[in-house]
């Protein structure tokens, strides 16, 4: 008797081990058939007796099925907002490799931290890939808005005290910026 198939597999896969070495099958599950499909949850031992029609000698055969973890693959940030024409670096973590979908607007859809300037709003979706060949997935929502906004303070005072020295303006999302100071 003997049982091939594989003997490793992912959480929420499925494998089928065949039996073999005669004709009639008994399996620990209950199946008379050679082959069954099978998806454990936890680590189990499957078994098949195997005897030949009109011969009372019976063999058997056992095989574990190891289940490997999914692994937890974390994409950051889970929602972030930028300005048409910017841009923003996705961190995913969790696994060995990784592959990021759809792959608009991305740098490297096979990087584990790739920049994203999409043109509209994206639901970014990563899926990670662990030692065992295990994969997991998660998301990021990279919201794309035309607006922008400028900062400016309404006044200063650059008498070297360290408070209100400097005017700047601070902008987001403007190509450009014209400032004229008429008076006090």
């Amino acid at each position: 008797a003997g049982i091939s198939g594989n003997s490793a597999i992912c959480l929420g896969n499925n494998t089928v081990l065949t039996a073999s070495g005669g004709l009639i099958y008994l399996w620990n599950t209950g199946d008379t058939s050679s082959s069954i499909s099978v998806s454990p949850l936890i680590n189990t031992t499957y078994s098949v007796s195997v005897s030949n029609p009109g011969c009372p000698a019976v063999d058997s055969a056992a095989l574990t099925v190891v289940v490997n973890p999914l692994p937890v693959i974390g994409a950051t940030p889970d929602a972030v907002t930028i300005i048409l024409g910017e841009s923003v670096i996705l961190n995913a973590s969790g696994g060995l490799s990784y592959s990021w979908s759809p792959v608009a607007g991305l740098s490297d859809p096979f990087s584990a931290v790739p920049s994203a300037s999409p043109l509209t709003t994206t639901l970014y979706y990563v899926t990670g890939t662990d030692v065992n060949g295990c994969r997991n997935l998660d998301s990021v929502l990279v919201i794309v808005s035309e607006d922008f906004a400028v900062v400016l303070p309404n006044i200063f005072s650059p008498n070297r005290d360290g408070q209100n020295d400097k005017l700047f303006v601070s902008e987001k999302g403007a190509k450009w910026i014209r400032l004229i100071i008429y008076d006090r």
